[in-house]
């Protein structure tokens, strides 16, 4: 910050210490045009770039491993959660929320499950969904079905 006597004399001034001028009127505040404008945590827009994901059945067992990623240009969430439901061959129905992991180099989540099932009746990956929430706790959703895409597995 600058103050600019009457007189137009400029000098440098550090601090807030305005209270220690005399005569107040005899000074005009020059700011810095430099304004930072901060940017409202409610305003956020994300962009899901894609969604990967691989099933294995295995001995009965089966495991569940995804990887998803938000565009350069998103904003980064302050939590992000997701959930996806297994049916099995009778119409079975199991609800599991994936525990996710960030990697800040790559900008990647990622997340795995592993259940026992039955070696007659596999389960398979059908539905899901990722929620993105911001510091306000604002949800932004995206889902997905199996039946409209494909595995990496």
């Amino acid at each position: 910050m600058n103050f600019i006597s009457v007189c137009g004399e400029s000098f440098g001034f550090v601090g807030d210490n305005t209270k220690e001028l005399k005569n107040k009127d005899e000074y005009s505040i020059q700011m810095d045009s430099k304004e930072k404008v901060k940017k409202d945590p409610c305003n956020t827009k994300y962009r899901l770039k894609e969604l990967n994901y691989s099933e294995t059945n295995l001995a009965g067992m089966y495991a569940l491993n995804v990887q998803f990623q938000f565009e350069n240009n998103s904003d980064v969430p302050a939590e992000v959660a997701m959930i996806v439901e297994l049916t099995d061959c009778n119409g079975k129905h199991q609800y599991v929320r994936m525990a996710l992991k960030y990697n800040a180099l790559t900008g990647i989540y990622s997340g795995s499950q592993a259940l026992v099932q039955d070696k007659a009746c596999p389960w398979a990956l059908t539905y899901g969904e990722i929620a993105a929430y911001n510091a306000c706790k604002d949800k932004t959703v995206w889902s997905f079905e199996t039946s409209e895409s494909k595995s990496n597995g």
